[in-house]
């Protein structure tokens, strides 16, 4: 059974899960207990418990409605952004509201918002920037116009190249007189202008400094904005994915989870029992 054996649960936890499957399908909450089974698997495979998968599914659940993706799909996207900085599975509510919350304000996807935190996560960690701030400086970037995978990879390289002081953007900041290791401060100094910040921004490079030149033009007050709005995100998952469930689309969810659940059900009928493997 797969599900049993990434996760290690026990024969009482694995019915557990699989009620919490079956409720989520007939709930509309995905569109079948088996789409939300793979998104068990999925967190399990990331190395959660049976307890921390059960504990994170609801908030998995809501990105993948919110983010109009599959389960399993947004079950990687929360797990990867987790590794990424380092948090528990206890925190899987707040990364689904981060993502969510994100993207509504940037007018972009949740994929997109997760598809950039792959590229800069590990960067972010590194340097000590938070969840939300990391996304902040996203959403300022796609508000630019500049996609997921430059973002991530652009914010990344400017992040690396301010904190090496053995870089070309840390010598050219340095003689601007920008001492600061931190994105928001460097920024507020480099708005300030002049032939030395030009040329600091311009040590950053092809890749890095276009980004650069965005985060500058939105302005520290508008990424303050954004950063507050992401801290203060509590619940936003549900309520997006509420939202959607609410419309006409969304309430015939329900119903085709529960066709796809009575067709697995028939199909036991006729094949005999199927051991709960997930997918």
């Amino acid at each position: 059974m797969i599900l049993q054996a990434v996760s290690g649960a026990t024969a009482a936890e694995l019915a557990n899960l699989k009620a919490q499957a079956e409720g989520a399908g007939a709930a509309g909450l995905a569109d079948s207990a088996a789409e939300a089974a793979a998104g068990q698997v999925e967190l399990a495979r990331a190395g959660q418990s049976a307890k921390d998968v059960m504990a994170s599914l609801p908030a998995v659940l809501a990105t993948a409605t919110a983010g109009e993706m599959d389960v399993a799909e947004a079950a990687g996207f929360v797990t990867q952004v987790l590794a990424a900085f380092n948090l528990a599975a206890d925190q899987s509510g707040r990364v689904a509201d981060v993502l969510a919350k994100g993207a509504d304000d940037s007018k972009t996807s949740i994929r997109g918002i997760g598809e950039a935190l792959s590229y800069v996560g590990p960067a972010a960690l590194a340097f000590g920037y938070s969840l939300e701030e990391t996304v902040s400086y996203i959403e300022a970037l796609a508000t630019k116009g500049i996609d997921a995978s430059r973002a991530g990879t652009g914010l990344a390289s400017i992040m690396s190249q301010i904190a090496d002081p053995s870089t070309k953007a840390a010598g050219a900041l340095e003689d601007a007189g920008i001492e600061s290791k931190k994105l928001g401060e460097v920024l507020t100094a480099l708005a300030k202008g002049g032939p030395m910040a030009e040329a600091a921004i311009l040590a950053f490079g092809l890749e890095a400094g276009p980004a650069l030149r965005s985060l500058i033009a939105t302005g520290t007050a508008g990424i303050a904005e954004l950063q507050a709005s992401l801290r203060e995100s509590g619940g936003y998952a549900d309520q997006a994915a509420a939202a959607i469930t609410n419309n006409f689309l969304g309430a015939l969810k329900p119903l085709g989870g529960a066709i796809k659940d009575v067709r697995n059900r028939i199909g036991e009928g006729l094949l005999g029992p199927l051991e709960y493997s997930g997918p």
